[in-house]
């Protein structure tokens, strides 16, 4: 049985992440997005898809916080109003 803890069940249950070093070198893009939860990512692949050279930048591990317990409930269309 996985322990769980403060860990999402993604996490708990996936295989261990490989840490990542700071960066280490000056880099050029056109966008820079601060964070890499599901909104900075979403924003990032959505430019990269219009053809912008895009950077994510996250302080900690992708997906973590908040995006990372949300358990996948994040889905397209889910703001809008539902049409009868």
């Amino acid at each position: 049985m996985p322990e769980f803890g403060t860990r999402s069940f993604f996490e708990a249950t996936a295989a261990p992440r490989p840490e990542r070093r700071p960066l280490g070198v000056d880099i050029d893009c056109e966008v820079a997005v601060i964070g890499g939860g599901v909104a900075g990512l979403s924003t990032a692949l959505a430019l990269a898809r219009r053809g912008r050279n895009v950077a994510v930048f996250e302080a900690a591990r992708v997906g973590d916080g908040a995006s990372g317990r949300n358990a996948g409930f994040v889905a397209p269309g889910f703001s809008l109003p539902v049409v009868r």
